[in-house]
């Protein structure tokens, strides 16, 4: 094994999360991809869990983030940047409701994306609200509702949908969707910008 073996522990971990998804995968597993004992895979990592966290982390300090969407195509643009994400790391979001029940610094990261959708998307729709593309609220709280919808959109998927397999026809159903509920909410002008 080389030198950096907790790295080498990460790379092959996610790799074998990516092909088998995160529930396929065990300790056992891990170390005999390695050729290690796993004794010694869990003197680097106690448990599975320790394995995803150290992958969630590292992609998070590595992850580009993307500023609020200030336009109709920028928000789209997020959209998709979040879906791709989402493909990206399928063996996470497979199981995220699981995982969180399971490790608080996984419920942790999970909270922190959630909340940074929620709020980027909060900004975004003032913005195009303020712009004239985004009709005024018909009622109290109706952009909260339409923040948590579309974050449902974004981070969801229908029981028997298999991210690792849905692609770009996948991520345009998504794209679809999440457009499908903003456009009776556009102004005339957010319309034709479409």
């Amino acid at each position: 094994m080389a030198q950096n073996t907790r790295e080498d522990i990460i790379a092959c971990a996610r790799r074998l999360f990516e092909e088998r998804g995160y529930n396929g995968v065990s300790m056992r597993d891990i170390a005999g991809e390695l050729d290690i004992s796993v004794g010694n895979l869990t003197y680097h990592f106690k448990k599975k869990e320790s394995l995803l966290e150290a992958i969630l982390l590292s992609a998070g300090q590595s992850r580009r983030k993307l500023p609020p969407p200030r336009t109709l195509e920028a928000l789209r643009q997020y959209f998709l940047h979040m879906l791709e994400v989402q493909q990206a790391y399928a063996f996470y979001f497979d199981s995220y409701h699981q995982l969180a029940q399971t490790s608080p610094t996984l419920a942790r990261i999970q909270q922190e994306l959630l909340g940074g959708v929620a709020d980027d998307l909060w900004k975004a729709l003032t913005h195009l609200r303020a712009n004239g593309l985004l009709t005024p609220e018909a009622y109290p709280g109706q952009s909260a509702a339409l923040v948590r919808t579309l974050t449902v959109l974004l981070m969801s998927r229908l029981p028997g949908e298999d991210r690792r397999t849905t692609g770009p026809a996948g991520i345009q159903t998504v794209l679809d969707s999440l457009q499908g509920v903003l456009y009776p909410l556009l102004t005339e002008a957010g319309k034709r910008t479409l």
